[in-house]
């Protein structure tokens, strides 16, 4: 738990520019003491209210020496030393890293434990607010156009235009593309750290900034979604002289009425590599930041570069490859043109634990399997009817690879499962339809099959549904910003394009939407069925070749065969119109 920092009654001003370091007894100069030595022990943050030793600790050229060590008593771990020097120089500007430290709060201590603090510079000025500048700082819509934004080198959040003398966040901040952006980016990665600090502009005393400035980030660490809350080392707010902007003008005095997040991934306390630090997940930010990690690793971050990307991440999960989990010689005549080729193995460049992790990272991430998702991107990238070859010989089918890598495929071999395991008698007791359904097209498949088509249209936009179908899908990013704009980013195109998936692909494929009902299943029905019915006399036959023929006395195939096409592309209409 974070806690603002105590109340120091008489907190004086420094007489001259610069940063200074306080008497061994200033009150702040005690509580620093106080406390120094316990974060420099700790391997994680604790809050201020706990209490422990006295003794003071000192770095010499970076090197950390505690005085008052008891015996056998270990010292403060790697990992605290390498989130001190990563995050100390944002916060304590013009010191080197070894001349001074921080307490459990982040407050820079000299060698003797004291606080140092900046003063304000010569000349510095503070102009009156202008007109009703305090009332509409006090509006929803404030003084700034943006509320937040990504600055740094891509690792600080920044919150700003809070009303003048409140604590409490803009509205709106956790709609905004830069929160969900940085939250992203700090849950995503096992390693990260993040550093909280309040702003204020320059007008009031200083104890009463210096509140201000601590409620304020408490206010941002509220909010925050309790996986990055998790990650904050350090949330504090000890300088009511450092400023974001200059304060000559209205916007600028609403640009330091802020919050900076400061987000650093820190090696772990091994020292590792983050991206050799994952493991499989659940959570789509911790997949994102794998798929960052394996462009990185393979050197494959730009757009021109997305396509091979995503045929690497495909073929994990399906293809014809050694390494892919599910492998099957049909996913080359699917996707005929593969950026990377089945014989490149990746994992010499992945490292077994980053591929290991992805390739097990496949399903129900939120909702979603992933390989179904990529297996429809890649088709997309070049439509085209499916060729089966048989040796030297070849036939084009009627299903456009778009649908077999997808929602056809799924819905395709459900009826096919079904039809063969009642010819051949190896159906369950009692097994229905649905229970086929739901086994061989379940949720997060069908999901998967929606993502890949809402992010074609999306991506695509201009002309009625019906005309992107076969349209080849063109990234305009890598694919990890892709996903993280579809996934993500809910104000962008692609995440608002998210939100209609079903309801465009119902539209795209002829059916009529009212109120969340679809008008016309019948004539839906009939739009779907020929491919589904192809897809599964394809899987029918191909499991008849390799079963053999029927036992004795087995059912009649045509019947079973047709009853459990009708009732699936009707189970299938009806999850689409559920999902409306």
């Amino acid at each position: 738990m974070t806690r603002a920092l105590p109340k120091y009654a008489g907190l004086k001003e420094p007489a001259e520019g610069g940063l200074r370091i306080s008497q061994p007894s200033d009150l702040l100069e005690l509580e620093a003491d106080r406390v120094t030595d316990e974060v420099l022990r700790m391997p994680t943050p604790i809050s201020l209210a706990e209490t422990g030793s006295t003794t003071s600790a000192e770095w010499r050229d970076g090197t950390r020496h505690h005085r008052g060590t008891e015996p056998g008593e270990s010292h403060p771990a790697t990992w605290m030393t390498q989130s001190r020097d990563y995050f100390k120089p944002q916060f304590v500007p013009g010191h080197s890293s070894g001349r001074v430290g921080v307490t459990r709060k982040g407050l820079p201590v000299g060698l003797d434990g004291s606080l140092i603090m900046r003063t304000p510079a010569a000349g510095a000025q503070c102009p009156a607010y202008q007109g009703d500048e305090v009332a509409t700082s006090q509006q929803p819509a404030g003084i700034l156009p943006v509320d937040t934004r990504i600055g740094g080198n891509n690792d600080e959040l920044i919150i700003q235009d809070f009303a003048i003398s409140r604590h409490t966040p803009p509205p709106n901040v956790t709609q905004s593309e830069a929160w969900q952006r940085a939250m992203s980016y700090i849950i995503g990665d096992p390693h990260m750290l993040v550093a909280v600090e309040g702003y204020a502009d320059c007008h009031g005393d200083a104890q009463a900034n210096l509140n201000l400035r601590q409620n304020r980030a408490d206010s941002v660490v509220a909010i925050l979604p309790q996986a990055a809350r998790d990650k904050v080392q350090f949330n504090f707010s000890i300088d009511p002289n450092n400023y974001l902007r200059s304060n000559t003008s209205r916007e600028g005095r609403a640009g330091n009425r802020a919050v900076r997040l400061t987000f650093r991934s820190i090696g772990g306390r091994t020292g590792q590599d983050a991206c050799d630090a994952v493991a499989p997940t659940t959570n789509m930010d911790e997949y994102l930041f794998m798929v960052r990690c394996m462009e990185d690793k393979l050197g494959l971050g730009t757009t021109a570069q997305a396509r091979t990307v995503l045929s690497v991440l495909r073929q994990i999960y399906y293809g014809n490859a050694g390494w892919s989990q599910n492998q099957n010689p049909i996913w080359n005549s699917v996707i005929q043109n593969r950026r990377w080729q089945p014989g490149t193995d990746p994992r010499p460049l992945l490292g077994n634990t980053l591929f290991n992790a992805l390739q097990n990272s496949q399903n129900n991430i939120e909702g979603t399997d992933m390989g179904h998702l990529m297996t429809g991107l890649d088709a997309m990238l070049n439509p085209q009817f499916v060729e089966i070859r048989m040796g030297r010989f070849g036939f084009e089918t009627g299903i456009p690879n778009e649908e077999w890598a997808t929602w056809a495929g799924d819905v395709g071999s459900a009826v096919g499962h079904f039809s063969m395991d009642t010819l051949y008698g190896t159906i369950a007791a009692n097994a229905t339809h649905s229970d086929y359904f739901q086994r061989f097209a379940g949720d997060d498949d069908l999901l998967g099959n929606m993502d890949a088509f809402a992010l074609r249209a999306a991506a695509n936009p201009g002309g009625t549904p019906s005309s992107e179908l076969m349209q080849a899908w063109n990234p305009n990013g890598p694919l990890s910003e892709i996903l993280l704009q579809y996934f993500r980013l809910t104000s962008s195109s692609l995440g608002q394009g998210r939100g209609q998936r079903v309801q465009q692909f119902v539209e795209a494929y002829g059916g009529q939407v009212t109120n969340a009902v679809i008008t016309n299943r019948a004539d839906l029905e009939r739009r779907l069925r020929p491919s589904i019915e192809e897809f599964a006399g394809y899987f029918s036959t191909q499991r008849m070749l390799q079963r053999g023929d029927p036992p004795q006395g087995a059912p009649a195939l045509e019947p079973i065969y047709q009853t459990a096409l009708q009732t699936m592309t009707r189970l299938y209409v009806d999850w689409l119109e559920q999902h409306l």
